[in-house]
């Protein structure tokens, strides 16, 4: 863990981002900065779990290894429980975070929930258009919502309901591609260890 400026009370260096742009340039490849967020709002936080107003307070924390990254997560999440601590690797903010770590409360449960509404929608909505499609097909012309209003509707039903599971997809393969990330990371720290276990 580099210890980058004096901070007792964090027991992790700590890194001033906003007035250093290039910050990640100070990294090794297998080390690891953790932000601090609000879980609901995303507001940054400072390490106490106070709002970090001002510029100077908004900080990360480096560590050497992903697992000292993560402990030390773990460790805010149960002091804090609105807290959200996200990792990343030595790319910094411009790819997605190696892990989000989060409070139990906020369950994995809820997650999937929230997957299952949007399929679950999205093919209600598709099988609703499709429905309404046959009736504005068979109905008489007098029935002037059904044949020229229903279609309308029905395009729109589909489009959205398509969308909605398109974004679960999308969200599966971000997830994928998180995971792939994480495991080349925990790759590239073994072949470090490996490296300076060599005579």
């Amino acid at each position: 863990m580099d210890q980058l400026d004096q901070k007792p009370s964090s027991g992790a260096g700590h890194l001033d981002c906003p007035s250093k742009p290039n910050w990640t340039a100070s990294m090794g490849p297998t080390q690891c900065a953790v932000f601090l967020t609000h879980a609901d709002t995303s507001a940054a936080l400072k390490s106490d779990g106070s709002l970090a107003v001002k510029p100077q307070d908004y900080v990360c924390f480096i560590f050497d290894t992903f697992k000292e990254a993560h402990e030390f997560c773990k460790s805010k999440v149960r002091h804090y429980p609105f807290m959200s601590c996200e990792i990343y690797d030595s790319a910094g903010k411009a790819k997605p975070p190696l892990l989000v770590v989060k409070h139990t409360s906020f369950s994995e449960e809820d997650e999937a929930s929230g997957s299952r509404i949007r399929k679950t929608l999205g093919v209600a909505l598709i099988a609703s258009a499709l429905i309404l499609f046959v009736l504005a097909w068979r109905a008489d012309e007098s029935w002037v919502f059904l044949t020229v209003i229903g279609p309308v509707i029905g395009y729109f039903m589909i489009v959205t309901g398509l969308r909605l599971l398109d974004w679960n997809l999308a969200i599966k393969e971000a997830n994928r591609e998180r995971e792939r990330r994480l495991q080349a990371h925990l790759d590239r720290e073994k072949q470090v260890m490996c490296g300076r276990a060599s005579p």
